[in-house]
């Protein structure tokens, strides 16, 4: 429950202030921090996983659906 929140606290961020919104340092603002969105999210995925994730939300966020 807490990633979802925070994936979608990302995507309201990229919402707002575009693609570059979509990074790790998106998790060093004041309302990502009093979630310990950093800390949540490297317990789960690792150091190593940060990177993936954020690459796999941009490409998700430009997937075209076929018509």
């Amino acid at each position: 429950e807490d990633i979802k929140r925070i994936v979608l606290m990302l995507l309201e961020k990229y919402k707002h202030g575009g693609i570059e919104d979509l990074s790790p340092k998106a998790l060093t603002t004041p309302d990502m921090e009093r979630l310990s969105a950093f800390k949540k999210l490297k317990d789960i995925l690792g150091i190593e996983g940060l990177p993936s994730l954020f690459q796999k939300v941009r490409e998700r966020v430009y997937e075209v659906s076929p018509v």
